[in-house]
């Protein structure tokens, strides 16, 4: 026969399919702060000194009851002085790990909550959605009293994390816009200043993050974002991302009860 012709083309990634899956209630009962706090989102640096943030806090005095977010089994309950679960020993302090029920496409998913003061439940224990399973502390490297809930997906990993509030039951009323940053060449842009505003208050910032870095955090299998703002007010808004003093604006309404997908193109890289 003739020369081979050119390799056939292998399958192209499916896209994500977008789908919400809040499967997790607030690990806070509502005698708590059960809000996830700003200032540390998911994927940043907080105020540009910490590590790059695997998960989300919730900021509560010392005992405040922490709860399972969803049915499923302890995986782990004790600490980290020997086995290491985050970046390094005793990182987490007292922590408990759960094995959820259920599974995303057959992928398991993993529950973490670090810093613990005090654990209830013990390696294997069976555990309820809203069960008291431990206490609010500081162990580990927290600076204050407050619980780290960080989501894994398909491996109990440090490295297989995904936004937790990509997975929490939104406030009632409240919704969820995530997004992708898009640079000039079509490629994810990381680490890029982003400000949320309502359209009826321009000058005001509601809240703000950065988008995710390009290494260390993962996107949520289901969303491929690189950047989530939780529990909005549905209703006309506007994100500005700004790098190097250069501010693009981009337009985007939210309805309650649902995750509102944004991209947001920039002529950066």
């Amino acid at each position: 026969g003739g020369p081979a012709g050119p390799p056939a083309p292998g399958p192209s990634p499916s896209p994500p399919p977008r789908e919400d899956h809040y499967w997790l209630i607030r690990p806070i009962g509502p005698t708590g702060n059960d809000w996830v706090d700003y200032s540390y989102p998911y994927g940043s640096r907080g105020d540009g000194t910490l590590h790059v943030h695997r998960g989300v806090e919730f900021v509560n005095g010392d005992g405040t009851p922490v709860l399972a977010t969803a049915t499923g089994r302890v995986l782990y309950s004790g600490d980290d002085s020997a086995q290491v679960f985050g970046a390094h020993l005793n990182y987490y302090g007292q922590l408990i790990i759960l094995e959820l029920d259920r599974r995303l496409d057959d992928q398991p998913v993993y529950v973490l909550y670090g810093h613990l003061s005090e654990r209830t439940v013990a390696s294997g224990d069976p555990v309820e959605a809203g069960q008291i399973i431990g206490h609010v502390g500081k162990t580990g490297v927290a600076l204050g009293p407050h619980l780290h809930l960080e989501v894994r997906v398909g491996r109990n990993d440090f490295r297989a994390t995904a936004n937790p509030e990509l997975w929490l039951e939104p406030y009632p009323g409240k919704g969820i816009v995530a997004g992708v940053v898009v640079g000039s060449h079509g490629d994810l842009v990381p680490e890029v200043d982003l400000e949320v505003r309502r359209a009826d208050r321009p000058n005001l910032a509601v809240r703000a993050r950065p988008s995710y870095p390009d290494h260390e955090v993962q996107a949520d299998p289901y969303w491929g974002e690189n950047f989530c703002f939780g529990d909005l007010d549905p209703g006309r808004w506007i994100l500005l991302a700004t790098r190097s003093g250069y501010t693009i604006t981009t337009p985007f309404t939210v309805e309650a009860g649902r995750t509102n997908w944004l991209t947001v193109p920039v002529p950066w890289r």
